[in-house]
């Protein structure tokens, strides 16, 4: 069972170097989180329970801890993957570069402060796709909590880049890693890590939410926590 949810987890460590992207490819539309419903804590648990029902995957017994500290009496190394949907962006008859809208900007400000405010976030660096509506959400959330290099654009986080590429370079993932990024790609990696199937999507990301995957010993991953702009 999972006990204690928290959107909360301690993060820190440094990161790999990873592609630096150059330009973008042709746009797509991926601002459809409406079919999102806001998560409020008390929905924490069936959203947990709704991840294991879609990918047949047990978690055992979750205490929040500090990074190499000790979870059920013993000693563990904890490695976390944050995924990040960019906040709400303007339609491109608004503005063709698709920079984020007023509520974009509040929401994205707000989830990153409150993240920031309750944990001691140690974040590496901060990565983006390189479109302005990813880069505007990354800077912020930079602002907050002073990656150690800075806001960069990686490669194949565009809306329909292929998940494995991620996933293949997550699996050799040994720091804790931040992808700022779109739907459906977003969606469909995290499908790929927790269910080992792209076309199972069991998170249901949303504008500027962070979702927090954990790595296991055996390289597996699982949802530790999710955090949205309706539940701060």
């Amino acid at each position: 069972m999972l006990h204690g949810y928290s959107p909360f987890v301690f993060q820190g460590g440094p990161w790999d170097e990873s592609p630096y992207s150059k330009d973008g490819p042709a746009d797509a539309e991926d601002n459809h989180a409406a079919r999102t419903d806001p998560v409020e804590h008390r929905a924490a648990f069936p959203l947990a329970i709704a991840v294991l029902a879609a990918c047949f995957i047990r978690m055992g017994d979750v205490i929040l801890t500090n990074r190499n500290g000790k979870t059920n009496n013993r000693e563990v190394t904890q490695v976390y993957l944050y995924l990040v949907q960019h906040a709400e962006a303007k339609s491109k008859e608004e503005d063709s570069k698709r920079g984020l809208t007023k509520q974009g900007l509040e929401d994205i400000k707000k989830v990153s402060g409150h993240a920031a405010r309750r944990t001691p976030f140690e974040v590496g660096v901060v990565t983006h796709s390189g479109k302005l509506r990813a880069e505007q959400t990354a800077t912020i959330l930079a602002e907050q909590w002073e990656p150690h290099a800075g806001v960069i654009p990686v490669n194949d986080l565009e809306p329909t880049a292929d998940p494995s590429i991620w996933g293949d370079r997550l699996a050799l993932m040994e720091n804790d890693t931040m992808l700022v990024g779109h739907l459906p790609h977003l969606s469909k990696l995290a499908g790929l890590l927790i269910c080992g199937d792209a076309n199972r999507e069991p998170i249901q990301f949303k504008n500027a939410g962070i979702v927090c995957l954990e790595k296991d010993d055996d390289g597996s991953w699982s949802l530790r926590w999710m955090l949205t702009p309706e539940q701060v």
